[in-house]
């Protein structure tokens, strides 16, 4: 029997208080800043939060150039060169090599496994395609 761990990234509290959380299948719900770790996990059947220091996204998101999920678009994509998105199950790792901005989004090239990731890792995701 396989075991899938669901994971969930938490961001920075905004200017209104709130932090959001994105979940495994690409999600966004806003979250009380005071809400506990273990409150948030117990609400949304989380096994693992990671918290994610405050990331510049980019404004059109991202697409994944090279690698099994060649071609996939992503909503929320760090903007920061080098930064580093891993699939919430940790399978695929891309890294972002080309900034984003409101015409064209930012690209990310695969990291192969066994290969070091030498970036920040900024945001958990999930490459999928619609």
């Amino acid at each position: 029997m396989c075991v899938v761990e669901r994971g969930g990234t938490l961001g920075p509290v905004d200017s209104l208080g709130r932090r959001y959380l994105i979940l495994p299948d690409q999600v966004m719900k806003a979250v009380s800043a005071d809400a506990t770790d273990d409150e948030i996990k117990a609400e949304f059947d989380l096994d693992r939060l990671v918290h994610s220091p405050p990331v510049g996204l980019s404004p059109s998101g991202g697409v994944c150039l090279d690698g099994p999920a060649a071609g996939v678009t992503l909503d929320y994509v760090t903007n920061e060169l080098g930064d580093v998105a891993i699939d919430f199950d940790g399978s695929l790792r891309y890294q972002v090599t080309s900034l984003g901005d409101e015409r064209r989004p930012a690209e990310l090239r695969h990291v192969p496994e066994g290969v070091e990731v030498t970036g920040r890792i900024a945001m958990h995701t999930r490459f999928t395609r619609d």
